[in-house]
């Protein structure tokens, strides 16, 4: 007999568990779980690197490599009946927006962000998902109504590419959220989904590192430096590779990660934070230090993960300061250590006090989306929102104020459906990030919008404890136990000993 297979990623919840048990059992797709190979995964990570220099080369090769990926992932969302490849997908995706951007491939700007919602959404047509969520939606339909403000107020086509700009973020949180709510990520699915979101930001890594080695020389200053990044935007590389940092420092925790693996992700947390602060964008160190930092609270009450935390603290903190941070500094001539000792918003703060400034005199529905940018240009500073909070308040006004405060709701109601500590130390990390990151780099990327969406699962990864992975066979359908017979050995007849 075969024994029973466990899922790495299950449909299933709290209270909608008993509801909707005969729909889940039909959606549900599972698989036997094994241990990561090493091998395997160093094999996947290598592979990008000359894959990501390939495309640094040629314009042409990333962009079959967007339209590669994309088309996979609707493929693997239409035919697939594992649903966890639906969500490596949309990590993968995640992982690789910004190395398309940075490698110029033909194909829009937000292609990222329309992407994972295509897969997530074509993934729960198929699988007939119909209870997601309330929470998200609620947040992303009090966005609408101040649309019509800026389709009023635009002239020609213009309106379209503010509203994919400004809007597609939101939407893609909304289905990254919903498609999530509903299912189950046990420790293993996890270890995949971030393995496979670190994969594409070793390419961004690289086409970062190959710029320097290729650069006859490097002027470094007091701002964010686009020669050490590629040539991109400092602040979504550095942001990027902070977020392969998080995914590796988490992974560090996970029990289901062998030693040999975890020496590997420790050494890319020192090289994917080095190439962050190269970028001389502080928000990704930043982002990574506060996410860290909240889930720490949690963290430290498990005794199953307070040791590997404080261990890989102190040797991953302890490397970057005493052994690369310094070489670094050397390396640019000390204007490293004076950028992050700097205590400068570049401008964050300005922009926000503009962004309150606008809804004070629009205060019910906002100047509509894209439209505080012509305010602020009119104001004397014609820079895009780099703050998400005050842009809802912007160019939504109330509603706006809120979808924020539903927003951050949301985030309480994923904590307290988080049982153990473990789940709600993810939860933190998850949430944590992607708020840190829209305070300094609004929603330029779709990275925010998935980790946010990831927090709405139910996490089991506790197998010896409170919330054991379900038992199914091989339709899926939950096993029953069969009772052992019974041994019963014949009774001698009793003797009334009265009648004698």
């Amino acid at each position: 007999m075969s024994s029973p297979m466990q899922p790495e990623l299950a449909i299933i919840g709290t209270r909608r568990q008993q509801r909707f048990a005969p729909v889940i059992r039909r959606a549900a797709t599972y698989t036997k779980e094994a241990e990561v190979s090493s091998i395997l995964v160093l094999t996947f990570f290598a592979a990008h690197v000359p894959l990501a220099i390939l495309m640094s080369r040629s314009s042409t090769v990333a962009t079959f490599h967007v339209l590669g990926t994309i088309a996979v992932g609707l493929w693997v969302a239409v035919s697939s009946e594992k649903i966890e490849r639906v969500a490596y997908a949309g990590a993968y995706v995640t992982g690789a927006e910004a190395l398309w951007r940075m490698t110029q491939a033909q194909s829009f700007w937000e292609i990222g962000k329309y992407g994972v919602a295509a897969v997530f959404i074509v993934a729960m047509i198929r699988r007939r998902r119909a209870n997601p969520s309330i929470l998200p939606i609620l947040y992303f339909v009090l966005l609408l109504p101040s649309a019509w403000l800026t389709i009023r107020n635009s002239s020609g086509s213009e309106w379209r590419q503010m509203l994919s700009s400004d809007l597609s973020g939101p939407f893609a949180l909304l289905v990254a959220a919903c498609f999530f709510s509903q299912m189950t990520v046990t420790r293993e699915g996890l270890v995949r989904i971030f393995l496979v979101l670190i994969g594409p930001v070793i390419g961004v890594a690289t086409v970062a590192i190959f710029g320097i080695s290729t650069r006859e020389e490097i002027t470094f200053g007091l701002g964010s430096n686009f020669e050490t990044s590629g040539g991109f935007g400092p602040n979504q590389v550095s942001s990027v590779l902070g977020l392969g940092a998080l995914a590796c420092f988490l992974l560090l925790l996970n029990k289901k990660v062998n030693l040999k693996l975890k020496l590997l992700l420790g050494g890319l947390i020192i090289f994917l934070s080095a190439q962050s602060a190269l970028t001389f964008s502080r928000g990704g160190l930043y982002n990574v230090a506060g996410a860290i930092f909240f889930a720490s609270f949690y963290v430290l009450r498990d005794a199953r993960t307070r040791l590997r935390f404080v261990v890989a603290v102190v040797v991953v903190v302890g490397v970057s300061y005493f052994l690369v941070f310094p070489r670094l500094d050397a390396f640019t001539n000390g204007t490293l250590s004076t950028r992050f000792e700097s205590t400068d918003t570049t401008g964050r703060d300005s922009i926000a006090m503009m962004d309150l400034d606008i809804w004070s005199k629009n205060p019910v529905l906002g100047v509509g989306p894209g439209k505080a940018t012509e305010q602020r240009r009119q104001m004397g500073f014609e820079v895009s929102a780099h703050t998400e909070f005050t842009r809802l308040l912007a160019e939504h006004g109330t509603l706006g104020l809120v979808a924020l405060l539903i927003f951050l709701a949301s985030i309480a109601h994923n904590l307290i459906k988080a049982k153990s500590a473990q789940q709600k130390a993810l939860v933190v990390a998850l949430s944590s990030w992607s708020v840190l990151y829209m305070l300094g780099a609004g929603m330029r990327l779709v990275a925010p919008s998935f980790m946010f969406g990831l927090a709405f699962a139910c996490f089991v990864l506790e197998r010896d404890g409170n919330t054991p992975s379900p038992r199914i066979d091989e339709k899926g359908e939950p096993l029953r136990r069969l009772r052992r017979p019974e041994l019963r050995l014949p009774q001698s007849p009793r003797i009334n000993r009265q009648s004698t």
